[in-house]
């Protein structure tokens, strides 16, 4: 389709401007033609965002939704949803604009931008490349911690390599990814993670008991501490379990009752195997076994500001190294060719291409690193009784 010039002849720096309309080669388009690509806003602070365009425009309404399609919130007006938003206009850059101002509470994550467009009162379809816009929201200041910093990760293992095509927000994606992906192969929290109200069923046997004193293991290791943890009997508090109670052994995650005779304990270790002995339905006979009977609350996950430095390096290059492994590829040019040809005279040229990953400018890079990683890994689940886990 032919490209049209358009300039205002009435109105010039409103919204409202005439325009009239001339034919122009296309390679003189004076129109937005850019991809706008992901936009950053962060919480607390004005946010100008502009609407992208090829087509002339008059007017704009802006609306932004989160992943689930709730609304975001205006700080100006909590009350009030970012639902269409009336657009100003820019006449120095000739673009539509909102200055976007997110409530405080707004959460973080990707959101979408949808833009009505008008000419003249009449409805305008924004092309698919710029509708709708992708948004990432971020707080002002970070709350999560940060083991591994966008800084440390350039030049430990991209010192070198070109990555214009990459912003420092994506690369800290790729990183919170590869310490995601990594806990989930250790089954372990990197850094002090809350558990609240895990329930544990009992299978209440005297002589049992007696050998055991009730030892659990946690659903999360290696434990920080434990906050509560208490008994429950259909939906109801029986008794507290006081940490003078407990043997706790943090790096493999179990506890048991230790209770002491001629202290209160005592009285608790009487009671339990009195009364859980003899709850019973009539025609049912003696309960083994009560349903959800322990409730605890505690932090599990390696207190990562209290081990060693030895620990904390090895730690931060295993992320990095998982995150290296899942963004090199991305940055060779040359993944997935595995030969090229070229002849003279008629000429001739071949392309050879491949889903292996063992072609490469980093292939023999990341292969190493993929070795290593699996050995770390092991490592630390040997370390922390992963591979063995209890039957109790």
């Amino acid at each position: 389709m032919p490209d049209w010039e358009f300039s205002r002849i009435s109105g010039a720096g409103t919204p409202e401007a005439e325009w009239e309309f001339s034919l122009i080669p296309q390679a003189e388009a004076v129109c937005v033609s850019e991809l706008p690509g992901l936009r950053l806003l962060r919480i607390g602070k004005t946010n100008r965002l502009y609407l992208y365009t090829e087509k002339p425009i008059t007017g704009a309404l802006l609306t932004i939704v989160d992943d689930a399609g709730i609304y975001a919130k205006d700080d100006q007006d909590p009350a009030k949803d970012i639902n269409g938003k009336t657009c100003s206009y820019d006449s120095i850059n000739g673009r539509y604009y909102y200055d976007v101002t997110l409530h405080t509470d707004t959460k973080e994550g990707y959101y979408r931008a949808y833009w009505d467009a008008s000419y003249g009162g009449n409805f305008i379809e924004l092309e698919d490349k710029f509708a709708p816009q992708d948004i990432k929201i971020l707080k002002v200041i970070a709350t999560t911690k940060e083991i591994v910093s966008v800084g440390y990760f350039m030049e430990t293992f991209l010192k070198n390599i070109d990555i214009q095509s990459y912003w420092r927000e994506q690369i800290r994606d790729t990183i919170s990814a590869a310490k995601g992906e990594l806990e989930n192969d250790t089954e372990m929290f990197f850094t002090p993670t809350v558990i609240t109200d895990e329930k544990w069923d009992v299978y209440f046997n005297p002589d049992d008991f007696l050998e055991t004193f009730w030892l659990h293991q946690f659903h999360q290791w290696p434990i920080v501490s434990v906050q509560d943890w208490s008994c429950w009997y259909s939906g109801r508090k029986v008794i507290d379990l006081k940490p003078e109670w407990w043997c706790l052994d943090a790096k493999r995650g179990t506890i048991e009752l230790l209770p002491t005779i001629g202290s209160d304990s005592g009285v608790v270790l009487t009671m339990l195997m009195t009364q859980l002995s003899g709850f019973a339905m009539a025609g049912f006979g003696i309960w083994e076994r009560i349903p959800l009977f322990f409730h605890i609350d505690y932090t599990a996950g390696l207190d990562f500001d209290n081990i060693t430095k030895e620990e904390r390096d090895n730690i931060r290059f295993a992320i990095g190294r998982r995150a290296a492994i899942n963004l090199l590829p991305k940055l060779d040019k040359y993944m997935g060719i595995s030969g090229q040809s070229l002849s003279g005279d008629g000429w001739s040229e071949s392309l050879n291409l491949t889903a292996s990953a063992m072609y490469g400018m980093f292939s023999a890079q990341i292969t190493q690193y993929q070795k290593d990683d699996e050995k770390w890994v092991q490592r630390m689940r040997r370390r922390y009784g992963k591979n063995l886990k209890m039957a109790l």
